[in-house]
């Protein structure tokens, strides 16, 4: 007989389950909830949506977890429950509906990152490594056992977009590799230690502290990175965008932050920070610059952006 799954889950991480599982004979992708934003579309080119319709696979669109779906997953009586980058937390009544597990695949090295943009926030706290974790879901938010873990390296050019990429394919070879000993119920768990971190959501966009250290200047900017809301200055009446930095390791004099103190041939500047300095390499302006006139007016050796 087969297996009955039902996932809750958003964006690629599940796009990618979903036609994992639609090749595997021994189970029944029963039921797939989601509800899609409009940028996990920009962001990965990936409809869930619109798989599900073309392959005949039962969908709802769940924006909130009601008394409806909880007897929809009662009836339905899976196996195995997955949540994967679901936006909402599962209910006792779904999560302990499943009569194998009821799993969710979380971006980080529990029980460390606990919440909603993990992959964010370790790279605002400048971790050298990350994670992705398979646990068993349980009444607290990703506190259950552990089933599986694997570590990896934030590079140091990585952007927010790029490790949010990375963690979700992680996470899902982490769950292929391991699927048969999840349906199997063939998993040695263990229970999270003590202590860990939990972090909430980040805001919609950011300014940039020219106060801060070089370091947390260049892990802003590239944690809001394109395609994600860019980090922001403003100089005077104008509106910067700023996309990618660099940070320079040549000591300079003590300088008050956010002063411009070179201008190169290239278009990019270099900016003071709280330590040192950085090199201002993609840009943009709101209201654009009238002509290279204004703009030489703006960008000049000595002129600071808003503290």
């Amino acid at each position: 007989m087969k297996k009955k799954i039902v996932i809750f889950g958003c964006q690629k991480i599940t796009f990618d389950l979903i036609n994992f599982l639609l090749k595997k004979k021994n189970v029944e992708l029963s039921l797939v909830v989601t509800y899609e934003l409009p940028h996990d579309f920009i962001n990965s080119g990936v409809d869930i949506i619109k798989l599900c319709k073309q392959k005949k696979i039962k969908i709802k669109i769940c924006k909130k977890i009601d008394k409806n779906i909880e007897g929809t997953i009662k009836n339905i009586g899976p196996d195995l429950i997955i949540s994967s980058y679901y936006r909402k937390i599962l209910t006792k009544p779904i999560w302990s509906a499943s009569k194998i597990l009821s799993i969710n695949i979380h971006p980080s090295l529990l029980p460390f990152y606990r919440g909603p943009v993990p992959t964010a926030w370790a790279l605002l706290n400048l971790e050298r490594y990350t994670g992705v974790t398979i646990h068993k879901i349980n009444h607290t938010i990703d506190g259950g056992d552990i089933l599986f873990q694997k570590k990896f390296k934030i590079k140091n050019s990585e952007t927010g977009y790029e490790l949010y990429l990375k963690s979700m394919k992680e996470g899902f070879s982490l769950f292929k590799k391991n699927f048969q000993k999840i349906l199997n119920s063939k998993i040695k768990s263990y229970k999270q230690k003590s202590g860990g971190s939990y972090y909430g959501p980040i805001n919609n966009f950011d300014f940039i502290n020219w106060r801060l250290k070089s370091e947390e200047i260049h892990a802003l900017v590239r944690m809001r990175s394109y395609p994600y809301n860019i980090a922001q200055t403003i100089m005077y009446n104008k509106y910067f965008f700023i996309n990618t930095i660099k940070v320079l390791n040549k000591k300079i004099l003590i300088q008050k932050p956010g002063k411009i103190l070179k201008v190169n041939n290239d278009g990019t500047f270099i900016v003071s920070t709280s330590n040192g300095s950085i090199l201002v390499k993609e840009y943009a302006v709101v209201p654009k610059f009238k002509n290279i006139n204004e703009k030489k007016i703006y960008i000049k050796k000595g002129h600071s952006f808003k503290l």
